[in-house]
């Protein structure tokens, strides 16, 4: 595989990436916007796993960004 072609791969796989990463941040703010406005009477089941869901994510992003320095 050509220099070029390894680089335009690369490339294609970042921007698929970012694209995907700023899906994820529109999502997750709209969730919290909804979690902020919701009775917790109506979200206490799911907010227990909403919130392990989010730390798991968070260790994981924190972990990778530790391993790239």
């Amino acid at each position: 595989m050509s220099d070029e072609s390894s680089r335009f791969n690369t490339e294609k796989v970042d921007a698929a990436l970012r694209e995907e990463r700023d899906r994820l941040v529109v999502a997750l703010r709209g969730l919290a916007d909804k979690i902020e406005k919701a009775p917790l009477e109506r979200i206490s089941g799911g907010i227990s796993w909403v919130a392990t869901a989010a730390e798991s994510l968070v260790r994981t992003i924190e972990r990778a960004l530790v391993r790239e320095k």
